[in-house]
């Protein structure tokens, strides 16, 4: 993701190859075809289309950490 000011013609990368996760976090470390942006209190919510995932970045400090919605399972696959 990238930060764009008109005004001074410039265009800086902001989220993306180095992402600031927490330590303990052992998914995935950068973006991977980001498809959609929400912003709520002061929180950047990014879906991470090819990581399956949604990241939520706090936006004064650029760290990210994945929504992780407790009980939530993926289906069971039926042949």
């Amino acid at each position: 993701l990238k930060v764009v000011d008109p005004d001074g013609r410039t265009s800086r990368s902001w989220i993306g190859p180095s992402l600031d996760l927490p330590d303990d976090y052992a998914g995935e470390p950068e973006l991977d075809e980001p498809g959609g942006l929400h912003f709520a209190s002061s929180r950047l919510f990014v879906a991470d289309t090819n990581h399956h995932r949604v990241l939520i970045v706090d936006i004064d400090s650029g760290a990210a950490v994945p929504l992780v919605i407790e009980g939530l399972a993926p289906p069971v696959r039926r042949d």
